[in-house]
């Protein structure tokens, strides 16, 4: 069975991909960043490129699935660069030089926020650095010619989600017993996506 290379695999989006790998009993390799206490991951620093190209030619995966990322619409470009460019870029050069498959998670803040509806056709135009983090790790792993898919997701929302998006806020406030208020119109459109659905995709 083909190795599987999994980044994130204890964040939100993460648990939920490993726990589908591990039930279909896929040779899977989950990666963790130095943060995580449980045993059950491979604890590297992604930030630290050595570490990971050593990584990779240990391990020599045939398939890398990587949700590894820093989501703040805060930090300048040059605090995303090492986690959310270079990263991509080495695992892009990696799965070109090794006939490997890249599936990287992006985002819809590579098309900007005033969008009124996102799909293939949209305007690439971020409008914060995150936005540009992202763009640029995409440009990167098109240009490596590597085999690849990249998915952009939109909000991801479930139990225990991040706080950064209103309907986790409000999902993890309910869990502990704060009735939600509606603040919006029932007609507004929302690009949120179901965390067991993204990891299903």
């Amino acid at each position: 069975m083909q190795k599987v290379l999994l980044t994130g695999a204890s964040g939100f989006l993460g648990k939920k991909v490993l726990d589908i790998f591990n039930f279909k009993k896929y040779n899977v390799i989950p990666l963790s960043s130095l943060k995580s206490k449980s045993s059950n991951y491979l604890r590297i620093d992604l930030n630290d490129s050595a570490q990971l190209i050593k990584l990779l030619e240990k391990e020599n995966p045939k398939i890398i699935i990587n949700l590894a990322s820093k989501v703040s619409f805060k930090s300048k470009i040059n605090e995303l660069y090492q986690l959310n460019i270079l990263c991509p870029k080495l695992l892009a050069n990696y799965c070109y030089e090794n006939n490997s498959f890249l599936i990287q998670a992006s985002s819809i803040a590579v098309n900007g926020s005033n969008c009124l509806g996102y799909n293939d056709s949209t305007a690439l135009s971020p409008d914060n650095d995150y936005g540009k983090s992202k763009l640029n790790a995409e440009r990167y792993i098109i240009n490596s010619g590597c085999k690849y898919t990249i998915l952009r997701f939109g909000g991801i929302f479930g139990k225990n989600g991040p706080n950064h998006l209103g309907i986790n806020r409000t999902i993890n406030e309910a869990m502990n017993g704060k009735i939600p208020k509606m603040n919006d119109s029932r007609f507004s459109k929302r690009n949120y996506i179901y965390v067991k659905d993204a990891a299903c995709a």
